[in-house]
């Protein structure tokens, strides 16, 4: 009997422990995205119609010969995002966009239960707020004529870091397209103009490329 207590309480202890390298592990310093964008510094813009006509006008000008298109973080998050994909959850207040590094950043304060909350989270919903701030962090490319993705490399929950083991389960609650065809498991598709053949993010800018002919 003594035995069983003692093997309950070493499991106990274990749990503790792991729970807390946990904790530490998925906690990130403020500091480290600038760390990723090496010494650039980062600059967030919020969503807006506004900066999504922008976007919106910049691509239309490739379709007047102009061979590529420079657009800022905002201006190509709110165009994809808020105009043409409309994929976020529906509760998401707060939308800001950056470039850091080679990768676009999209973050806004959600309701955790619109993706998925513990079902899908486990362990780590008991950490968060019923509504916290969610960051995707990912890379951009073009898979067909007018069909692109977002392939989320990080996500974020505040001062928390997911597993990335649990990445593409918070992708499809925000993505349910049913047919990925050649979708990445962790992308969110991105309806993108006929003319667009390539996309790049470098410098703090994303550039459009028109497709050649």
């Amino acid at each position: 009997m003594f035995g069983c207590i003692r093997k309950l309480g070493c499991l106990v202890v274990l749990l503790v422990c792991a729970a807390v390298a946990y904790y530490f592990w998925a906690r990130i310093p403020d500091d480290e995205p600038a760390a990723q964008g090496a010494t650039r510094a980062i600059v967030w813009e919020r969503l807006s119609p506004a900066l999504g006509a922008q976007g919106r006008s910049a691509v239309e000008s490739l379709a007047g010969g102009q061979a590529y298109a420079t657009l800022s973080a905002g201006q190509v998050a709110s165009y994809i995002f808020l105009e043409m994909a409309n994929s976020l959850p529906e509760t998401a207040q707060d939308l800001e966009a950056a470039v850091i590094g080679d990768r676009l950043a999209v973050r806004g304060l959600v309701s955790l239960a619109d993706i998925g909350g513990a079902k899908v989270l486990g362990p780590l919903a008991q950490i968060l707020s019923d509504r916290d701030t969610l960051l995707l962090s990912g890379t951009m490319s073009v898979l067909a004529t007018g069909e692109g993705q977002f392939v989320v490399k990080e996500v974020r929950f505040g001062d928390f870091r997911a597993p990335s083991g649990i990445i593409p389960r918070i992708v499809r609650q925000i993505d349910k397209t049913e047919d990925r065809g050649p979708l990445a498991p962790t992308a969110i598709s991105l309806p993108l103009p006929r003319g667009v053949g390539d996309v790049r993010v470098a410098g703090g800018m994303v550039t459009l490329y028109k497709t050649p002919q």
